[in-house]
């Protein structure tokens, strides 16, 4: 082999080395630390004018590569900011600039990565929890000879208002087992994992504010504001249900 060939071949190896480490690089290492509240706060008011944000109460880490930052509006309002770790940079996923809970999907195939994240002004004095549920309706389905009952389900995780007017919550384990449980049947039966639950049974997570009576009551601050969403979280909305909905 000559010298060339020897030199062309080194080089070509050298090539292959850099480009592996640098894509490695790239998509694969350590997330670096998260911005510093005011380089959020600078970033959540260049991506949403109208949010105005003023101070982030608390950085909630996920998992490392994935956070939220609730927010205070200069005006005083409560808003919520979710942070994604995506080629080499944090960057926003979404902001809010009221708080009612909604779910985020980190990962929309894996239940176990949904987390419940809210941020609702404490000066809403009636409410006294926050009662997360998850409901299945009752389902009887009739495919060929092939007779399927599904019974209903009620799970309820609730949460202390005044301890927790912001927060990250992860689904309960028992939420995830029945959805996992849901998914692989509709997979067993050829329908598409997660997208098919909703076609197979009606199901789904929502929410009530309740007062220390246990009545209902409605946090007025929380809903109806503007979000800007940038294509890097997929977040669902969480409707607030009735009690005769979720008790039987």
């Amino acid at each position: 082999m000559t010298m060339k060939m020897k030199a062309i071949l080194s080089g070509a190896v050298l090539f292959l080395v850099a480009g592996s480490l640098a894509v490695y690089w790239f998509y694969f290492s350590e997330p670096d630390a998260l911005p510093g509240e005011k380089q959020m706060v600078k970033a959540i008011n260049e991506l949403l004018p109208e949010a105005q944000a003023g101070e982030i109460q608390e950085v909630i880490n996920i998992d490392g590569k994935h956070a939220a930052a609730p927010f205070i509006s200069k005006e005083g309002i409560y808003g919520v900011s979710t942070w994604v770790w995506h080629r080499h940079k944090w960057k926003l996923g979404t902001v809010r600039t009221k708080g009612e809970p909604k779910i985020w999907k980190v990962d929309p195939e894996d239940p176990s990565t949904y987390r419940i994240v809210w941020n609702i002004n404490p000066s809403e004095k009636n409410i006294d929890t926050l009662n997360f549920y998850y409901k299945r309706d009752r389902n009887y389905s009739v495919s060929g000879t092939r007779h399927e009952y599904t019974p209903s389900i009620r799970m309820k995780k609730e949460v202390s208002f005044g301890e927790n007017p912001y927060g990250v919550l992860k689904l309960p384990d028992d939420w995830i087992a029945v959805m996992e449980e849901m998914a692989d049947g509709a997979s067993h039966n050829g329908v598409f994992p997660l997208e098919g639950i909703m076609r197979q049974v009606a199901s789904g997570i929502g929410w009530i504010p309740l007062d220390e009576n246990g009545k209902e009551t409605f946090p007025e601050s929380a809903v109806n504001g503007s979000s800007y969403h940038t294509g890097l979280v997929e977040e669902e909305h969480m409707m607030i249900v009735n009690l005769d909905e979720v008790v039987e």
